[in-house]
């Protein structure tokens, strides 16, 4: 069964403020999770029973995914901390 976009986003450690986004042809949903106690991006389709798959991995947390027009590529907020040092984001 295909989880509506209301059950993904029920999944524990799953929270829709930090941003997700349905793809232009509407197969696939990217979006934040804390799954691992980091925060990264996971891409999932859904059009199938399949798990979402980590796309995007440490050392920074990554929120707010955001599709390119034609789906080819996926863009997101990077937060890094460090010690003694500003929070600094990049898109």
């Amino acid at each position: 069964m295909t989880p509506t976009l209301e059950q993904l986003l029920r999944v524990p450690h799953v929270d829709a403020g930090y941003g997700f986004d349905v793809s232009p042809d509407g197969r696939r949903i990217a979006f934040s999770w804390n799954k691992s106690g980091a925060w990264e991006i996971y891409e999932v389709a859904l059009n199938s029973a399949s798990e979402p798959r980590c796309i995007a991995e440490p050392p920074a947390g990554k929120f707010h995914p955001r599709y390119s027009p034609d789906g080819t590529r996926l863009a997101y907020r990077s937060e890094e901390r460090r010690v003694g040092k500003e929070c600094r984001s990049r898109w």
